[in-house]
């Protein structure tokens, strides 16, 4: 009990030394100190008359007055803003390195931490801009914010499989800093983590993180590639905006939201795969991500987020869009009083004349204007074709179809009816020849899995059936075919296989 209250009794003593932090109650060899503890004879080290400079070694233990103390602590602010300290020895009887230890000392250079410590409170290394290199022993559980905030030398950190997270801020602006490890025992990074890091060139996440913060990795301009393990459920608000040298991305399927522009100006992104879990897509998501030009929406968002009604702030320019089997898609509007307007609007006329290709296997209220579109592939779902004013589709080439029953298909143009080819399924084809407006067009053929020139664009997130079997000339052979076959599902997606 006696030790319970003791060990309380140093942080409370540690706590209020915070309130007066200037304060001490004598000075050995040119270190402050302020006593914690009169019975078990402890002390801090503190700041004092004048500013620490050069190389510092902190005793474990120190005499004045004939009591031998051990020094348990570095207080608040106790070096900060020490600009000609160039390094510090701390003793192994420290536990605790305050608030603003070290904060702003710009020529420390090395600083040890040893095996005793557990605790790194806020903003302890703040502005240590010399400071190139630390090791955070395996002692330490908590790494407050802002702990190594600006250290813009350092160039490697180490932490310690102790940490269960990193706090806000603890790396941000560590603008040297190309290598990171993460151990497995972290479960949160916090916001602006590793914001500004700007030499960072990868990072892997480990299997233990369920939460990327808000701005996490922003600005982490070399940042080539990251992995997202199937831990993560959520990605923060512009947790990886800015990283403009990530060509691609993969969100596993444990994703259900992507926070406000958390991929925003990334400006070498090209590749990105969605989690089929997904559910929300906030506003600005891939926004100015000007080399992304292909997406496929999977059919459990159920919510696109536009900023103001401007869905190509949430995308960019993209050429190809796919839109998965689902029920219903909302597509909502946020604004500057931080509220989504949960009706549906239409769709953002800056987004879709971009747009070239497109599938489509959902319904939406509002159709969508395609005025440059040239493939037009609709998935087994689709009951009603919601392309604006198709008649002025002038570019439009091919139309793909992967429904056995014909859609509800507008009126089309003449020129559309003798010029676009439009490929159905070829058990379906005798159902479009006779269908309203499907039967107009010149150029209506059949097509099976092995036919080359149609592209495989997964239709739905349902579960698949094989619907055919074909041999290599496309002609179609029954279960009990030996051979290679191609085998067609209802998702629309082929396969090869030896038949034995």
């Amino acid at each position: 009990m006696s030790k319970t209250f003791t060990k309380f009794g140093m942080i409370v003593a540690f706590m209020l030394s915070f309130l007066s932090a200037s304060a001490y109650d004598f000075e050995v060899d040119g270190i402050y100190y302020t006593v914690t503890d009169f019975s078990n004879l402890e002390c801090m080290v503190v700041s004092g008359d004048k500013n620490y400079s050069g190389d510092v070694v902190i005793p474990s233990t120190v005499t004045f007055n004939g009591k031998t103390l051990t020094v348990v602590s570095i207080g608040n602010s106790a070096f900060d803003y020490c600009r000609s300290l160039t390094s510090v020895t701390i003793p192994d009887s420290v536990t605790i390195i305050g608030p603003y230890a070290f904060a702003y000392c710009s020529s420390l250079t090395s600083v040890t931490i040893p095996a005793s410590v557990t605790s790194i409170y806020h903003r302890a290394f703040d502005g240590c801009s010399s400071l190139t290199s630390v090791t955070i022993p395996a002692s330490v559980t908590s790494i407050d914010s802002a702990a190594f905030n600006g250290c813009s030398s350092l160039t490697s950190v180490t932490i310690p499989a102790s940490v269960t997270s990193i706090g806000w801020y603890v790396f941000y602006g560590c603008s040297s800093l190309t290598s990171v490890t993460i151990p497995d025992s972290v479960t949160i990074i916090g916001p602006y983590a590793f914001a500004y890091c700007s030499s960072l060139t990868s990072v892997t996440i480990p299997d233990s993180v369920t939460r990327i913060g808000d701005y996490a990795f922003e600005d982490c301009s070399s940042l080539t590639s990251v992995t997202i393990p199937d831990s993560v459920t959520s990605i923060g608000n512009s947790a990886f905006s800015g990283c403009s040298s990530l060509t691609s991305v993969t969100i596993p399927d444990s994703v259900k939201s992507i926070g406000a522009e958390a991929f925003c100006d990334c400006s070498s992104l090209t590749s990105v795969k969605l989690s089929e879990n997904l559910e929300l897509i906030e506003y600005g998501t891939f926004g100015y991500c000007k080399k992304l030009e292909s997406i496929e929406i999977p059919g459990n968002v159920k919510e696109i987020v536009q900023h103001q009604g401007t869905l190509s702030w949430t995308f960019a320019d993209l050429k190809r869009l796919v839109l998965k089997y689902s029920a219903d898609l909302l597509v909502s509007s946020y604004y500057s009083n931080n509220h989504h307007e949960n009706i549906e609007t239409s769709w953002d006329s800056k987004l879709t004349e971009t747009l070239e290709e497109v599938f489509f296997d959902r319904q939406m209220e509002y159709p969508m204007p395609l005025p440059n579109v040239k493939t037009l592939s609709f998935g087994e779902h689709l009951e009603k074709v919601q392309v604006e004013d198709i008649q002025n589709c002038e570019k439009l080439e091919t139309i793909v179809c992967y429904g056995t029953e014909p859609p509800t298909l507008p009126d089309c143009s003449n020129k559309q009816y003798m010029n676009v080819v439009v490929k159905v399924p070829q058990d379906a084809l005798e159902k479009y020849q006779q269908a309203e407006n499907w039967k107009n067009f010149w150029n209506l053929q059949g097509f099976d899995p092995s036919e080359a020139g149609v592209d495989e664009i997964p239709s739905a997130n349902v579960e698949k059936v094989e619907t055919g079997r074909y041999d290599l000339n496309g002609q179609r052979v029954g279960e009990d075919y030996r051979g290679i076959v191609i085998v067609r599902y209802s998702d629309g997606s082929t396969r090869k296989l030896i038949a034995r």
